[in-house]
């Protein structure tokens, strides 16, 4: 429905893409372009490094960081890819084996695919991490847990025991988010790691992510964290919002933020 611009947004484009472009109204045009050089050349950068962890160093996620946090917005629509690439470093450096991030996979029996955020299979074993960077006032809820619980890891699980790479290896779940579960999420992540057989249920909030890359010999990836998610500017409340926040029903508090994160988004 009008108005609005729609664009497409690539490296580059066949004459016949373009000209399939224009016959609809579609604005086609380069990063460069809509962004400038830096952030441009930052996106190709944190493409290349998702594709390949190995690759990963923090110098070089601290400068990736920098770069899109030159213009307002672009590290927060990116927080959670780039929360991922923070997780799959991290398991890089303390865990070792291999690590992939942002690989989906599709059950050839049920046709369903899912999304793996990041993955570390070292030896026989095998973890999956669902990594959340929702700045730090936001609560994970259980209709998000459930979500995970019983479609995504399902999912994963069936399809990657298929594959011969990992069928006789063990599994854990974890989902990491920057921010806090809610009591009802919580409820639901310690029943279903008490009651599941198949493989383990694990979790860490934004204290044990922290705590976690306490262990990195570099600091970088922990002022990253700091900087862009722990101590994020829309954590800080003014005096005027915070005798406003406190007479607030927490019900109502709590759908403010959310709110309030999603506009800034």
């Amino acid at each position: 429905m009008r108005p609005f611009i729609p664009m497409l947004i690539a490296d580059s484009f066949t004459p016949a893409a373009l000209n399939e472009c224009r016959s609809r109204g579609v604005i086609a045009t380069r990063p460069e372009t809509v962004f400038g050089q830096d952030v441009a050349r930052a996106l190709e950068d944190l493409l290349q490094v998702l594709t390949n962890v190995a690759s990963a160093d923090s110098e070089r996620i601290e400068r990736i960081f920098k770069k899109l946090s030159s213009i307002e917005g672009a590290a927060g629509n990116l927080r959670g890819a780039l929360f991922e690439l923070i997780v799959g470093y991290c398991v890089k450096e303390l865990e070792g084996g291999q690590v992939d991030v942002g690989r989906v996979v599709r059950n050839s029996e049920t046709f369903k695919s899912a999304e793996i955020d990041v993955l570390c299979h070292k030896q026989r074993t095998v973890n999956i991490y669902e990594c959340k960077g929702h700045q730090p006032t936001v609560k994970v809820r259980r209709k998000e847990i459930d979500r995970w619980l019983h479609v995504s890891i399902p999912t994963i699980y069936s399809t990657l025991k298929q594959d011969q790479q990992f069928s006789g290896s063990s599994f854990t779940f974890e989902f990491w988010t920057t921010a806090s579960f809610d009591e009802e999420s919580l409820d639901l992540l310690e029943e279903a790691k008490a009651g599941t057989l198949k493989y383990a249920i694990d979790w860490k909030s934004g204290k044990g992510v922290r705590a976690y890359a306490q262990g990195l010999s570099t600091p970088g990836i922990r002022k990253i964290l700091d900087d862009h998610y722990f101590n994020h500017p829309m954590t800080k409340k003014t005096p005027a919002l915070e005798a406003k926040t406190s007479e607030m029903p927490k019900a109502e508090l709590q759908e403010m933020t959310q709110l309030s994160y999603a506009e800034h988004l």
